[in-house]
Order: structure tokens, then C-alpha cells, then sequence
């Protein structure tokens, strides 16, 4: 249903003139569809290794702040952020910028790469964890990619003022259910040199660290997310993901949440439609609405996937993935 009504909708709109400049130009709607990465010699869509490496990044950012240590630069930045928060009234441009800066300067801080205000990149601890591409798996039976609409939408479930546009999504068909094993990749955590000698990193994240930083940040995200979306967003996806993930066992079978509890997998969230939450770290988040031309904690609106540009209601959220993890 939902690629038959894209089609319809492409047809009617393709070569039509979208809207009149002032010169008497027309402007014809050529609709380009934006594509998701892939593969040029296999011809199949794949997931980045660097898209992975930068979520699980902002994962384990997120847990080394929460950490009790002395050397913790949390409560730094974050009276740091105390004291921007009052400019942004009058001076929003200034705090984005002020925000930036602090941003920059976080990584380098909790990770211990940075010395005498110089970014010492050899030191960073994600150096050593090396993420492949993960390519896709073909299956009798299944699709890669479907053409969706991008619609943005408020909390509220009520249209936002993103424009709707057709991209390409991974396995984003609204009648199937989770496709597993879809992609396969390499993630190898090196041991180098010994930790603390001169350019090498300070710190040193296993596997198990990896993991569990992982489900802390984006389980959390993921149940405030069905929570939100419950009465808005596809009732077939709620069901999955409260079967699937919140639950040890569903019908006698073992269910990503059993793998999550037991260390055997990991919740990422990944792509540009990702949402702010997920790419930014807990407590120290301050988001710019240029819109409203305001600051908050939380996003106003979200981009979900739907069959029609229209949709108000049964529309999916991008991005959420599960990584199994199993030892070579």
C-alpha cells in the first residue's frame, strides 16, 4: 500500500509546475528523491561505519560524564551552560555560538585528549575501535529500501513546518515487520600500545563497556519515544518495539530485549533524521529552534517516515537499529 501511493503521488506531481517566479519563470517539480548510502559494485544500500562509530561515541560521552571521578568535567560544563542559558533571550546567535564552543571543547575534556588547550587526536580513546561498513544481506523474499515520505510533525502529532520530501529509507516498508540479520559488519577494538605512554590514549572502552553504554542511552530514548509517539505513530511498530525490545521473551522466543539484558546486542540510533536527543548528550543538551528563534532541552518536532505526505497518523520514526553482536 504505502509504495503504490508514493507512486501515485510522484506521477501526479512529476513535470508540474510547482510555482511562478516573479520573472515568469516556471518552476517544474523534478522531485529528487534522496538516496540513503550504498554500495556502487554490489548495487545494495549499506550503513556507514562512521554513522555507527559516531552514535556509539555519543553513547559512551554520555557515560563517562555520568561517571564519579575526580577528573569528571561535567559539573564544569555544566555550570559553563548555567551561565549561557541567561543570554539567550537577548542574544540567541551569541549562546548558539557560546554553545558550540562548549560542545567542541567536551570530547577532547572527558576523553583526555586535550592538553594545554591542543587537541591531541592520537589520544582519543575511539581510535582504537574500528567499525567497517555494515553491508546489506539479500534475502528471498525482502527489500533493501523502500521510497517514503519525509513528513516532520509536532509532539502534538499535528503537521510541523519541515517541508515533506520522498527519500529513499532502509527497510522502511509499513507492512513488514523487523527484518534481522539485514546487515553485517566488523567491529574490532584494538589494544595498541599501552595505555597512557606518550600518544596513546588515556582510556581504553571494551567491549562490554561499548554495550552497556549503548542500551543506558538509547533504551531510554527509545521508551520516551513510544511513549510520545503511542495514539500517533504506526500501532503495528509500537507493538514490535514493546514486544521485540522491552521484553525479555515474547511467545517462547528469545527477543532483543533478552540479547540487551544479557550483553549479547546493543540499541543505536543512526542517519540524519536521527532527531536531536539521540546526537546530543543528557543534561548538558541545549537545542536552538531557529524557527521559534528559542532554546530548549527537547525537540518541538520530530521527522517520521509515511506512505503519504498527508499522514497525520500510523507514520514511523527513522533510524533505530539493533546490533547483535557476535565474537569471531
Amino acid at each position: 500500500m504505502g509504495d503504490e501511493t508514493v507512486q501515485k503521488q510522484y506521477d501526479q506531481r512529476i513535470g508540474q509546475v510547482a510555482r511562478r517566479e516573479s520573472n515568469g519563470n516556471n518552476v517544474v517539480n523534478r522531485l529528487e528523491i534522496a538516496r540513503s548510502s550504498y554500495d556502487p559494485l554490489a548495487a545494495q544500500p549499506l550503513l556507514p561505519g562512521s554513522s555507527i562509530k559516531g552514535a556509539i561515541r555519543t553513547a559512551l560521552l554520555n557515560a563517562a560524564l555520568a561517571e564519579q571521578s575526580p577528573n569528571n568535567p561535567f559539573s564544569t560544563f555544566q555550570n559553563q551552560r548555567q551561565r549561557i542559558i541567561p543570554t539567550e533571550a537577548q542574544r540567541p546567535r551569541d549562546a548558539e555560538r557560546a554553545y558550540k564552543k562548549l560542545g567542541a571543547a567536551l570530547q577532547p575534556q572527558t576523553f583526555g585528549y586535550a592538553e594545554n588547550q591542543k587537541i591531541l587526536l592520537e589520544r582519543d580513546p575511539l581510535r582504537l575501535l574500528r567499525i567497517a561498513d555494515a553491508h546489506y544481506q539479500p534475502k528471498e523474499g525482502r527489500f533493501p529500501s523502500h521510497i517514503v515520505w519525509r513528513v516532520n510533525r509536532r509532539n502534538s502529532g499535528v503537521e510541523g513546518k519541515g517541508m515533506a520530501t520522498l527519500i529513499e529509507a532502509l527497510n522502511a516498508s509499513p507492512t513488514t515487520r523487523f527484518q534481522p540479520a539485514a546487515y553485517r559488519g566488523e567491529l574490532t577494538v584494538e589494544q595498541g600500545t599501552p595505555l597512557g605512554q606518550d600518544k596513546t590514549p588515556q582510556r581504553r572502552f571494551q567491549l562490554p563497556s561499548i554495550i552497556k553504554a549503548c542500551n543506558d542511552f538509547y533504551l531510554a530514548k527509545l521508551k520516551d519515544e513510544v511513549a510520545k509517539l503511542e495514539g500517533k505513530a504506526d500501532p503495528k511498530w509500537i507493538a514490535q518495539i514493546q514486544e521485540q525490545v522491552f521484553k525479555p521473551e515474547h511467545n517462547g522466543k528469545t527477543t532483543m530485549g533478552h540479547m540487551i539484558a544479557n550483553g549479547k546486542g546493543f540499541l543505536l540510533r543512526i542517519g540524519r533524521h536521527s532527531g536531536s536527543k539521540a546526537v546530543t548528550v543528557d543534561e548538558l543538551r541545549r537545542i536552538y529552534i531557529r524557527q521559534h528563534e528559542k532554546f530548549s532541552d527537547a525537540p518541538f518536532t520530530r521527522w517520521l517516515s509515511a506512505a503519504n505526505r498527508n499522514q497525520q497518523d500510523s507514520c514511523r520514526p527513522f533510524g533505530w537499529i539493533f546490533v547483535q553482536t557476535k565474537k569471531l
